[in-house]
C-alpha cells in the first residue's frame, strides 16, 4: 500500500475481523494458565490415585491373610476339643473372638479405603476431561493468536504511510529478531560442530588402534607382513575419513573464528599421520610409520579435544545469551502488536474494533528454542564403523626369534619390497 488513505481503507476492510478474533482471544485468555494449573493438579491426582491402590492391595492382602487365620479358629472342632479337654477353652474363644474382631476391622477398612479410592478414581476421570477441554481452548487461543499475527503482518509490514511510529516499533522489532536468529544459528553451528567432532574423534581412536596392531604384525611376522599392510592400510583408511569429518566442521566455523586456528593444527596433524603412511613399504618403514603417525595422531587428538571444549563452551555461552535476546524479541513484539491494535481503534473506532486488549501470552520462552536441522549421515560402511580391537602381544617364541635372527635384514626388506607389489588395493577385513 503505498499511501494513507490505502492504509486507512484496508484497516476498516478488516475492522470486524479483528474484533471478533480479540473478542476470541479474550474469551480463551484464561485457558493457558488455567491449563498449567489443572496439569500440576491432575499429577497429583494420579500420583494420590496410584499410592491409594497399593495401599488398598495391601489391605486385600491383610484381609485375606487375616480371614484364613480367623477360618481356622472358626471351623477348628478338633482345637476348640484339645483346648476343652485341658480345661483352656476361655483362652480358645478368647483367641478366636480376637482374630475374628481384628479381621471385621480389617474388612472395614478394606471398604472404606475402596470408598475413597471410588472418589479419587471419579475426580480423576473428570479432572483429565476438564484437561481435554482446556487443551481444546489453548489450542483455539494459540490459532487465534496467529490469524492475529497474520492479519497484522499483512496490513502493516513494511512501510505504513501515516503511521511512522509504527514503521519505528516494526524495525525494533526485526532487528530483535535476527539478533536472536543469530545467536540461534551460532547454537546450531556449535552442536553440529560437536557432532562431527564426535566423528573425528572415533575415527582417530580407531585409526590408532589399526596403526598399534599393524606394527605389532610387522614385529611379529617372520616372512610374510600381509597382516600387517591389511592392518595399515585400515589405519590409513581411518586417517581419510577423520580427515574428510573434520574438513567439514570449516563450514559451521563462521561464528567461532577463534576456533579455526585449532581446526587448523588438528587437520595438519590429521595430514601429516597419512602423508607418513603412505610411504611404509618394508618391516623397517612400517615400524618408523606407525610411531610417527601415533605422534601425529595423539597431537591431532589433542587438538580436536581442545576444540570440542571450545565448542561446547560457545554453545553454553551462546545459550545464555539467547535468554536475553528472546526478552528483547517479546519485549518488542508486544510494543508493535500493542500499537498495531491502538491503529485499529484509531481509524475504526470502538464500535468495529474491540477496546485495547493486554497481551496475555509472553512468547519468550518460544524465542529461546532452537530448531535442530536435518542431521547429515556418514556415509561409511558398516566395515568402517565396526570397532578394533586391539591386539594383544603374544608371548615370545624362542624358536620363531632364532629363525628371525638368523634372516639377515637386506633379506627381509627386499621379500617385503617383493610383496608389497603384489597386495591388493582392495581393503581386507581385520
Amino acid at each position: 500500500m503505498t499511501n494513507e488513505a490505502d492504509i486507512k481503507a484496508a484497516i476498516l476492510d478488516c475492522a470486524s475481523e479483528n474484533s471478533s478474533l480479540l473478542v476470541k482471544l479474550s474469551s480463551t485468555s484464561t485457558a493457558p494458565s488455567l491449563l498449567v494449573g489443572h496439569e500440576k493438579h491432575l499429577t497429583a491426582l494420579k500420583a494420590n490415585l496410584s499410592e491409594h491402590t497399593v495401599i488398598l492391595q495391601k489391605l486385600k492382602d491383610d484381609v485375606d491373610s487375616k480371614f484364613k487365620r480367623h477360618r481356622k479358629l472358626r471351623d477348628s472342632t478338633t482345637r476348640r476339643f484339645i483346648y476343652r479337654a485341658t480345661n483352656m477353652l476361655a483362652k480358645f474363644d478368647a483367641k478366636a473372638m480376637k482374630e475374628e474382631r481384628e479381621y471385621f476391622d480389617l474388612l472395614n477398612e478394606q471398604s472404606k479405603a475402596e470408598k475413597r479410592r471410588l472418589l479419587l478414581q471419579r475426580d480423576y476421570n473428570e479432572a483429565v476431561e476438564k484437561q481435554e477441554l482446556l487443551e481444546r481452548e489453548v489450542q483455539e487461543h494459540a490459532k487465534t493468536h496467529a490469524r492475529i499475527d497474520e492479519l497484522y503482518e499483512r496490513l502493516f509490514a513494511g512501510p505504513t504511510p501515516g503511521f511512522p511510529r509504527e514503521d519505528e516499533r516494526e524495525h525494533r522489532f526485526y532487528a530483535a529478531r535476527r539478533k536472536n536468529e543469530t545467536i540461534k544459528e551460532a547454537i546450531r553451528s556449535a552442536r553440529q560442530v560437536r557432532r562431527i567432532l564426535a566423528v573425528s574423534q572415533g575415527h582417530v581412536k580407531q585409526a590408532k588402534i589399526a596403526l598399534r596392531n599393524a606394527d605389532q604384525k610387522a614385529v611379529d611376522s617372520v616372512f610374510f607382513l600381509d597382516d600387517a599392510f591389511a592392518r595399515l592400510r585400515r589405519g590409513n583408511e581411518l586417517i581419510i575419513d577423520a580427515i574428510n569429518s573434520t574438513g567439514r566442521i570449516e563450514e559451521y566455523l563462521a561464528p567461532f573464528l577463534e576456533m579455526v586456528a585449532v581446526k587448523v593444527e588438528a587437520y595438519s596433524y590429521l595430514k601429516a599421520s597419512k602423508s607418513v603412511v603412505d610411504t611404509a613399504f618394508t618391516r623397517e618403514k612400517i615400524v618408523a610409520a606407525v610411531a610417527s603417525a601415533l605422534a601425529s595422531l595423539s597431537k591431532a587428538e589433542e587438538a580436536l579435544e581442545r576444540l570440542a571444549t571450545l565448542t561446547k563452551q560457545r554453545e553454553e555461552k551462546s545459550l545464555e545469551n539467547i535468554k536475553g535476546t528472546a526478552r528483547q524479541v517479546e519485549d518488542s513484539r508486544q510494543e508493535l502488536e500493542q500499537f498495531r491494535k491502538s491503529i485499529f481503534e484509531r481509524v475504526a473506532g470502538f464500535g468495529e474494533a474491540a477496546p485495547a486488549y493486554t497481551e496475555c501470552c509472553d512468547r519468550t520462552e518460544g524465542f529461546c528454542e532452537v530448531s535442530e536441522e536435518a542431521e547429515e549421515e556418514d556415509n561409511y560402511t558398516e566395515e568402517r564403523d565396526a570397532p578394533i580391537e586391539e591386539l594383544v602381544a603374544p608371548v615370545p617364541d624362542p624358536e620363531v626369534n632364532s629363525t628371525r635372527a638368523a634372516l639377515p635384514d637386506h633379506e627381509n626388506a627386499e621379500v617385503t619390497s617383493q610383496l608389497s607389489v603384489e597386495i591388493p588395493l582392495k581393503r581386507k577385513d581385520d
